[in-house]
């Protein structure tokens, strides 16, 4: 489990992007100056809820989202893939 600075950068960050937003852009939607915006994508600041509320507000988006973790990636493997490891 990544850290929630960490969790709160990628997903602003991810979210601008995948908008094709700049800082500029997004800071003029939510009322969030630029210098905070990116100290938050860059994990430098711990925004407030204060602050997260105004983001997701902003860009119409649930608050919650910042805090979504993505799915670790899980391989099965049969048992019969498996090489023993034998002690000689």
């Amino acid at each position: 489990m990544k850290d929630i600075q960490s969790l709160v950068a990628h997903n602003l960050s991810s979210l601008r992007k995948n908008r094709s937003l700049t800082l500029d852009q997004v800071s003029k939607l939510t009322g969030v100056s630029k210098a905070m915006l990116a100290q938050i994508e860059n994990g430098k600041s711990n925004p407030t809820v204060t602050t997260l509320w105004k983001i997701a507000n902003g860009l119409r988006v649930s608050f919650s989202l910042f805090m979504k973790e993505d799915k670790p990636e899980v391989t099965k493997i049969n048992i019969s893939e498996i090489n023993p490891v034998t002690d000689q």
